[in-house]
């Protein structure tokens, strides 16, 4: 399936407020704006993911809130700004032993309260960031950038 230059802002589910993907899916140009969910504000994945040149702003989880990625997922020029997660990760949940690249990306500016990982949080698998920010990120304990556990 392919998303391209769309808006997805303003949705709620209990799982992916903006989207839930659970099959192949790229996604160009395409903002999350204002979404929520348990998991996964802006995106839950739960198979393989290709962003490009998209924007993650201000959506609310639990856990993951801007996403909450559990398979494998490939992010270029893709931003993350003031998204926030009750628990962990702000900006991305990472889960699953796979492994995530984030190119020319920007993670910023995002919170998790009550757990870690302000910017990402990082339970299982790898993050590789190439040319990435992960900057600006804060919870009020643990480690507001980047962290495996806390």
């Amino acid at each position: 399936m392919t998303l391209a230059a769309s808006s997805l802002t303003y949705n709620g589910a209990g799982c992916g407020g903006g989207l839930y993907n659970d099959d192949a899916l790229t996604v160009s140009g395409t903002r999350f704006f204002g979404n929520g969910a348990e998991a996964g504000g802006g995106i839950y994945n739960d198979d393989t993911l290709t962003l490009t040149g998209g924007s993650f702003t201000e959506n609310t989880a639990l856990a993951g809130g801007g996403l909450y990625e559990d398979w494998t997922a490939t992010l270029t020029g893709t931003s993350f700004t003031q998204n926030k997660a009750a628990e962990v990760g702000g900006g991305i949940y990472k889960t699953n032993t796979n492994s995530d690249t984030l190119t020319n990306s920007q993670v910023e500016y995002n919170h998790a309260p009550s757990g870690g990982g302000g910017g990402i949080y990082l339970d299982n698998g790898t993050v590789t960031l190439n040319s990435s920010t992960v900057k600006w990120n804060t919870v009020n304990n643990c480690s507001g950038g980047f962290i495996a556990g806390c």
